[in-house]
């Protein structure tokens, strides 16, 4: 699928507005974040790595103005729950890998999102995103830079085997003023979502 019809199914897809979409995605283009490509029929073909890097601009920020940031942000993010790391050790032997490692690997139109049971993948406000299967997180990804003076808390946080109290501290220490008050704005979509919308994107690629 070129890239223009693949905004205006993703827009659908996430009920956002397609305009909205676009202006982020040009803006993540113009970073180079996103291949470029001539228009028209000789357009690029939206592949899994487009694909992921789109999902996470979107995802973690609804302000095309923020895309950028935003992207730079979520898709360094590591993975910070390490006994969770068996979930993807066989696709991602590295444990240090990044968010956006783990985003490339479940949009590759030959992983199976419909084996091993449906999962959800949040994006909590701008300090985590977590990996939630039947009502347990069992993956987290964040950045742990900042945290340094707070080691106790995050030795004891990682021991937690639900990742509440791990988020707690990620949510604490890296919020916004409206998190403070107990507002915190969660992005997420489902193994199930993204497996339909791989196979009418990628349907060229082997995703149907």
């Amino acid at each position: 699928m070129k890239p223009g019809p693949f905004i205006s199914h993703l827009a659908a897809a996430a009920r956002v507005e397609e305009k909205t979409l676009s202006v982020l995605a040009r803006a993540l283009r113009d970073a180079d974040i996103l291949e470029k490509g001539p228009r028209g029929i000789n357009a690029i073909e939206v592949d899994h790595v487009y694909l992921a890097k789109t999902l996470i601009g979107r995802m973690g920020t609804d302000k095309p103005a923020r895309a950028v940031a935003a992207f730079g942000r979520f898709s360094a993010m590591q993975m910070l729950s390490s006994g969770g790391h068996q979930f993807v050790k066989s696709q991602l032997p590295d444990p240090d890998h990044s968010l956006l490692d783990f985003m490339v690997e479940i949009c590759k139109p030959t992983v199976d999102l419909t084996k091993g049971g449906e999962f959800e993948v949040r994006f909590v406000g701008s300090a985590a995103v977590d990996v939630v299967r039947d009502g347990e997180i069992f993956l987290m990804y964040g950045d742990s830079k900042g945290l340094e003076k707070r080691t106790a808390e995050m030795r004891e946080a990682v021991q937690d085997k639900s990742g509440e109290k791990l988020r707690a501290l990620m949510l604490s220490s890296f919020s916004d003023e409206n998190s403070l008050h107990g507002i915190v704005e969660t992005r997420s979509f489902t193994s199930t979502w993204l497996q339909e919308l791989k196979t009418v994107v990628l349907a060229d690629r082997g995703g149907g």
